[in-house]
């Protein structure tokens, strides 16, 4: 969003307990303070609901400055999407850019941008992951990183 000169962004957040929320928030937070942008963030659970919910809270809230809204996932984000769609004259991307996460968007009719998992290769890495515990069980935490793609969409 940084690049499309986007500087006032709002997370919505998932599960605050979830360790895939926190490092999607602490990413969200060091991109803020690395490019000098205006972050807030709200949202409480990785559901459409939790969508619905945030993109009224947006609409009634003090969020007229917020040029880009980046959900924790694509739930969030259609849930957004759809409290937009029925209930403001907020046009995405006209008046707000909006991104999910997971690239469940891809398979469905939302113009929503996405960043999605390459989620074979982490169930298959996981299955392997697992099956080489039981042959060779340790005690040693592993930690695997994948890249992911965006899909742009009409969102953004």
């Amino acid at each position: 969003m940084v690049d499309k000169g986007k500087k006032n962004l709002l997370f919505v957040s998932g599960d605050k307990s979830a360790s895939t929320n926190s490092e999607k928030e602490s990413g969200f937070r060091d991109a803020v303070k690395r490019y000098g942008i205006t972050g807030r963030i709200i949202g409480d659970s990785f559901s459409y609901e939790c969508g619905m919910k945030a993109g009224k809270e947006f609409v009634e809230g003090a969020y007229s400055d917020v040029d880009g809204v980046f959900c924790s996932n694509d739930y969030i984000a259609m849930g957004f999407y759809d409290f937009l769609k029925h209930n403001t004259d907020i046009k995405v991307p006209d008046d707000l850019a909006l991104i999910g996460y997971d690239g469940l968007v891809n398979n469905v009719n939302y113009p929503i941008t996405t960043y999605r998992q390459p989620l074979k290769t982490m169930i298959r890495e996981t299955v392997r992951v697992m099956v080489n515990s039981i042959d060779r069980p340790t005690n040693k935490t592993m930690h695997l990183s994948y890249l992911g793609e965006i899909i742009e969409k009409a969102s953004v």
